[in-house]
């Protein structure tokens, strides 16, 4: 018989953020975050963030991975570039 590994194991998919964040895009945002629990935030199509988007990403406690150059220009103008999960700065293996 062969092992197998719960669902429960693997890491959830991430969410994929809309290329607007903004107030009128607040609440679809709350609810895709909130349908998919432990998911990091994948920001690379990201042109806009605006500030109540920016409140509901801070509430979530989620990181942002593979950020766009623009996301990443708003979140550091908004004091919030701690949201960036840093993935270069783990060596590759050999």
């Amino acid at each position: 018989m062969e092992n197998v590994l719960p669902n429960s194991v693997s890491a959830p998919p991430p969410v994929i953020l809309p290329a607007r964040l903004d107030s009128a895009g607040a609440p679809a945002l709350k609810d895709s975050i909130a349908a998919s629990p432990g998911s990091a935030l994948v920001g690379s199509d990201v042109t806009y963030l605006g500030g109540l988007c920016l409140q509901v990403i801070l509430a979530s406690a989620r990181p942002i991975v593979d950020p766009s150059e623009k996301l990443s220009e708003a979140l550091a103008l908004f004091g919030a570039s701690s949201l960036l999960q840093e993935t270069a700065s783990t060596p590759a293996s050999p």
